[in-house]
């Protein structure tokens, strides 16, 4: 049975599970412009390619962002996705009058699904 964050193939195409509906399950993988393409398919006919696990200390990117995996959190729910928290590297953003300012995030939770789609698939 496939989980949220497993990348499953569909007609030969890696994808990673977003969520489950029912008896469906929406798929998203990236396009080759920069984007990403999903489809819906019935979970009956999902096979299941990895189920990718992020490792303490494992050095990631979250929408472009840098960061380090801190910890992954189980499922809190029936059905629903582990949640790995991340600790983004600090960054410069550039301000309209000049000059910098750094940001921090500290640790963020983010879906496991957004981390195989952007690190492993």
């Amino acid at each position: 049975m496939a989980e949220i964050g497993d990348i499953v193939l569909n007609n030969g195409t890696r994808f990673v599970v977003a969520e489950f509906f029912d008896a469906t399950a929406p798929l998203i993988r990236k396009a080759p412009n920069g984007g990403t393409a999903s489809l819906t398919v019935a979970t009956s006919g999902l096979n299941v390619a990895d189920t990718p696990v992020f490792e303490n200390g494992e050095r990631v990117t979250h929408w472009g962002v840098p960061g380090r995996v801190v910890e992954t959190v189980p499922a809190q729910s029936v059905g629903g996705g582990r949640i790995v928290r991340v600790e983004l590297d600090p960054r410069t953003h550039p301000l309209r009058g000049g000059g910098a300012l750094i940001v921090e995030n500290g640790v963020t939770p983010i879906p496991v699904w957004q981390l195989v789609l952007q690190n492993k698939l």
